[in-house]
């Protein structure tokens, strides 16, 4: 099972929040091009939730700031991945294949076959 946790230390501004798409077209699809490139597999169910935690702002501006993903790709391997906006302790996130390769490399990980 891939885990994939990632976390904003701030929200960006309630304006920019309320045209962005919302958290999943915005920050998340980051995290399913992640677990698409070290699983090398496609997504075949999804399941996706949110609530707004931290902000009320941000639910007035229609949006959530925590989620949950939970991804069963085509060879039935699992991904989970949660996302938390405004936590209070530093960024917590590979932004780039160069760091997850990085990543995978410390930890020893093999891409499956």
């Amino acid at each position: 099972m891939l885990i994939v946790t990632s976390r904003d230390p701030g929200a960006p501004p309630v304006e920019y929040i309320r045209h962005s798409g919302s958290i999943f077209k915005d920050m998340l699809i980051h995290d399913f091009d992640i677990f698409r490139w070290i699983l090398d597999d496609e997504a075949d169910m999804l399941h996706a939730t949110g609530s707004c935690l931290t902000d009320p702002a941000i639910a007035d501006a229609g949006d959530v700031d925590s989620t949950a993903v939970t991804i069963r790709t085509k060879r039935e391997r699992l991904c989970r991945s949660t996302w938390r906006v405004a936590w209070r302790m530093a960024t917590i996130r590979a932004s780039n294949c160069s760091a997850a390769r990085a990543c995978c490399r410390r930890a020893m990980c093999v891409r499956p076959k």
